[in-house]
């Protein structure tokens, strides 16, 4: 174990000891327990096998299972070329595992962006493992956020949005195509939505006006009806008790007679008053003038005398 620890801190290993790793590595395919025997290498052997095997998938799965610390960083600095290598051999059955289980979700991310057909493969990944992807991704796999993204229904996209919370992730999904046609729809809908409520509501208030007018009463009909029903009232006593209608019409009729003859004689009184006033007061005008002509005679037989 020792001997495995310091091959795992060397970064370069002369060209005997590799030899010797390399030798070891091809006992890898007739081992009885593979997942054993990768516990029992340095990082160096596990890459060269991992890089040789005709069945990768199966090395990557036993190492995520292992889950050793020299193993992560192993997977960590696998570069562009090397993932390329062991997605050309996988098989589909391979690619959907990997994609829906494999722990190590950047390293996923990286081979989903290097997988021209992860698209295939994504797509039926649960909505919880898709945003968990996109969470774990940044710049160097917005490929892989783009393809993720865009395999969701809109429904899903909205609410993964909402929920991504690594700053790194959310800048590298806000840098995708995909997003920003999602957050226009979206922006769209939620103007319709504001504008129908305004309309419904308008709509509403409308009716409720309608209603209240419909609750107030009509003063003209009312009064209109309430005549009808006398009327109807009226001839339907008449048609019972004809002695006592006509009877009442007599009594209405003698009672409108005294209530004019009483009107008359008042009428009468007032203009015997206005008679008398007026004579009283033309009485005086005439005395008055008679007075007056009787101070003017007197003047004038003052002035006669003075002259004589």
């Amino acid at each position: 174990m020792d001997n495995i620890t310091e091959l795992n801190a060397q970064k370069n290993i002369d060209s005997a000891t590799m030899k010797k790793i390399r030798e070891h590595a091809n006992l890898y395919d007739s081992s009885y327990d593979k997942k054993e025997f990768l516990k029992n290498v340095s990082m160096h052997e596990q890459k060269i096998i991992l890089m040789n095997s005709s069945k990768p998938y199966e090395v990557l799965n036993y190492l995520d299972e292992l889950d050793l610390k020299s193993s992560r960083l192993l997977l960590e600095e696998l570069n562009y070329d090397e993932i390329k290598h062991i997605i050309s051999l996988f098989s589909a059955e391979d690619k959907k595992r990997f994609y829906a289980t494999f722990s190590d979700l950047s390293l996923v991310n990286q081979f989903i962006s290097q997988d021209k057909n992860s698209h295939v493969y994504v797509q039926n990944l649960s909505f919880d493992r898709k945003l968990d992807l996109i969470d774990s991704s940044d710049k160097q796999t917005e490929v892989a956020t783009s393809v993720i993204y865009e395999s969701m229904p809109y429904e899903e996209r909205v609410s993964a949005a909402e929920k991504v919370t690594d700053v790194n992730a959310s800048y590298t999904l806000e840098s995708t195509a995909v997003y920003n046609e999602t957050q226009e729809t979206l922006s769209n809908e939620e103007q319709q939505t504001t504008e129908t409520e305004q309309v419904q509501g308008k709509q509403v208030q409308q009716e409720e006006q309608k209603e209240q007018v419909q609750e107030q009463p009509e003063p003209e009909q009312e009064e209109k009806t309430e005549k009808e029903e006398k009327k109807e009232e009226a001839k339907q006593e008449e048609k019972e008790h004809p002695e006592e209608v006509e009877e009442e019409l007599v009594n209405e009729e003698q009672s409108d007679i005294a209530n004019l003859s009483s009107s008359q004689e008042v009428t009468q009184e007032s203009a015997l008053d206005v008679l008398e006033q007026f004579q009283e007061e033309r009485n005086k005008c005439e005395k008055q003038e008679i007075i007056n002509l009787i101070n003017q005679n007197q003047q004038i037989v003052d002035e006669s005398a003075k002259v004589m």
